[in-house]
């Protein structure tokens, strides 16, 4: 019996599934963005088409016309499930694409990003590059001139644990060993052999790693390789999920101080290659089992180490 057409209907099943369930997450986050500028003085919002095609290639996920502080615009919507900055980098160059196509009718038309969870990271991207975003978590940011608006919200709490799930369980191990080495370039095979974890957790870990612009990259295929570029943006990334392993472990909790004394401590080891609890700790630790963590931010210390 030939299997294969199955397997290929089934993944066609699976993928309608999912583009469903997206599209149903889309319509809930364009509901929420309406009703957030609503609530803004003199805040007004409809949805005024959605899946709209732009020039001979483009598509927008919406158009969201709006009135803020008594002026009127329209917003020209792409919209993710989460976001990273890797995909805020793609995402910016199709809105201002498509809105140099999109005809206009005298309002100010400003590209926006909508998802459920927005990275830090992805924030100061679409910031620095003047586009408009908002995420479930209610921050919002409206960069339009004489109407200027930004909420800065801590992304919702239900969606944290994409952001902190690289930090945890085996795909933890491969992150630390990629912080540990992190002048070397490294290959999945290498990582996974080196960390004890299967190629496919160590190649999905080093994917999630370049979506959030940890890494840099070198060649493609099987030959691939990964270096650290940004060690003090993986450390602020961890700062948020440290709680976790800090309840699990009996040690005592210090600041990094501003001149870390790093000649006293020493490369904490990767936790035991069976265990599946293994969580991303601090990086050094000294003789009398004192952790030395970040404050509120690695970026102070990381000089240092």
């Amino acid at each position: 019996m030939d299997m294969s057409a199955n397997i290929r209907y089934s993944e066609h099943i699976h993928w309608t599934s999912n583009m469903l369930k997206f599209e149903i997450e889309e319509g809930e986050l364009l509901e929420s963005l309406v009703t957030a500028i609503s609530k803004l003085p003199e805040g007004q919002a409809i949805v005024r088409a959605r899946e709209v095609p732009i020039g001979r290639n483009g598509r927008a996920d919406a158009l969201v016309d709006i009135v803020v502080g008594g002026r009127p615009m329209q917003l020209l919507v792409e919209a993710k499930r989460d976001a990273f900055p890797r995909d805020v980098r793609e995402s910016v160059w199709q809105l201002r694409t498509n809105a140099a196509h999109l005809p206009t009718d005298g309002r100010d038309i400003l590209p926006f990003f909508v998802a459920r969870a927005i990275s830090p990271g992805a924030r100061d991207i679409l910031r620095e590059e003047g586009i408009g975003f908002y995420d479930l978590g209610g921050t919002l940011y409206i960069p339009a001139p004489n109407a200027f608006v930004f909420i800065d919200r801590p992304p919702p709490r239900n969606t944290r644990k994409v952001f902190e799930s690289v930090f945890q369980g085996q795909k933890a191990r491969v992150v630390m060993a990629v912080f540990e080495r992190r002048h070397a370039w490294l290959s999945v095979k290498e990582l996974a052999e080196t960390t004890e974890v299967s190629p496919a957790t160590a190649s999905s870990t080093l994917t999630e790693m370049e979506r959030r612009e940890w890494v840099d990259v070198q060649g493609s295929g099987p030959s691939k390789l990964r270096r650290l570029r940004a060690a003090e943006d993986v450390l602020d990334a961890f700062a948020p999920c440290r709680s976790g392993w800090i309840k699990s472990a009996a040690v005592r909790i210090m600041p990094l101080p501003a001149k870390p004394q790093h000649k006293l401590m020493r490369p904490i080891s990767p936790a035991s290659p069976n265990s599946d609890a293994a969580s991303f700790p601090a990086h050094f630790k000294s003789r009398s089992s004192t952790i030395w963590m970040p404050g509120r931010s690695a970026r102070d210390g990381i000089s240092a180490l």
